[in-house]
């Protein structure tokens, strides 16, 4: 039974590493992997290895593309050919090696932005890395993604580091894929806690409102003017009263000088009426 295999064609921009796998497995599938060892550790005879070495090479350059392909035309055999593409592409060179650790180790993920977009872009380097031959420790890997991630993940990555003498990368990645999972299909717990506690202040703070209003409702009733008996004021900022005193001002000061002139003549009335007696 044969099965169809579509691989993209390397044009020298995507990942080599990966694209180096996939090749590799396609040809362990069609059983011509052993061609990229060479011819003498093959272990075929020469009409077998023959066969098999141009089934393998033109396998892997059906999926070059043109610009690729020009660079290795002139190989002659699987193993040479495999040899030039990780000499042009995946250069192990110091330089190569500084550049992917900078991008790995200063890759941070925006606010608001895939956590799984993030992710792949996180293995990728670390992919480009392994293919370099440079080991990433399988802790230093997941606290770095860890330490990627932006300030709304602090909560959970406690959470993960929390009682923790070491740490595998499944269980960083399960983590995080099964959070982004639940935070899509609805609102956050700490999220539901922060609406509910924001609903019960502003119940309170309108159940405070209306039991302030509630004694100066009755207050105002109280306020009833022994004058005009009207509600609202006391007697002393009556509005009628002041008018009415406004209209009589000269009266009552002729009355107070009356009243005056009266007082006097009752403080010498007592010492007259008792001569008289």
């Amino acid at each position: 039974m044969s099965a169809k295999f579509e691989i993209s064609r390397y044009d020298g921009k995507i990942d080599f590493g990966l694209w180096q796998k996939r090749i590799k497995a396609v040809l362990v599938q069609q059983g011509l992997h052993k061609a990229l060892l060479g011819k003498e550790k093959s272990g075929k005879k020469d009409d077998e290895w023959e066969e098999l070495d141009l089934k393998a090479i033109s396998t892997i350059q059906l999926c070059l593309a043109d610009e690729v392909m020009y660079n290795v035309v002139d190989a002659e055999t699987t193993a040479d050919l495999w040899k030039k593409l990780e000499e042009l592409y995946m250069s192990k060179s110091l330089t190569n090696k500084l550049y992917v650790k900078k991008q790995l180790y200063s890759l941070r993920m925006s606010e608001g932005s895939q956590l799984l977009d993030h992710m792949n872009v996180f293995n990728k380097l670390v992919s480009q890395l392994r293919s370099m031959d440079v080991k990433v420790e399988e802790e230093d890997q997941a606290l770095l993604l860890l330490s990627s991630l932006p300030r709304s993940f602090d909560h959970l990555v406690t959470t993960i580091l929390y009682g923790k003498d070491t740490l595998k990368m499944e269980e960083v990645m399960t983590t995080l894929l099964s959070n982004e999972t639940r935070s899509k299909s609805g609102p956050r717990a700490d999220e539901g806690l922060f609406v509910k506690s924001k609903d019960t202040l502003r119940g309170r703070s309108r159940g405070k409102g209306k039991r302030e209003n509630r004694p100066m409702e009755k207050s105002a009733g109280r306020n009833t003017c022994h004058y005009c008996k009207e509600q609202g004021h006391w007697k002393d900022k009556c509005p009628k009263l002041k008018l009415k005193e406004q209209a009589h001002e000269p009266d009552l000061a002729a009355v107070a000088s009356e009243d005056e002139s009266d007082a006097d003549a009752l403080h010498a009335a007592p010492s007259i009426e008792t001569t008289g007696s």
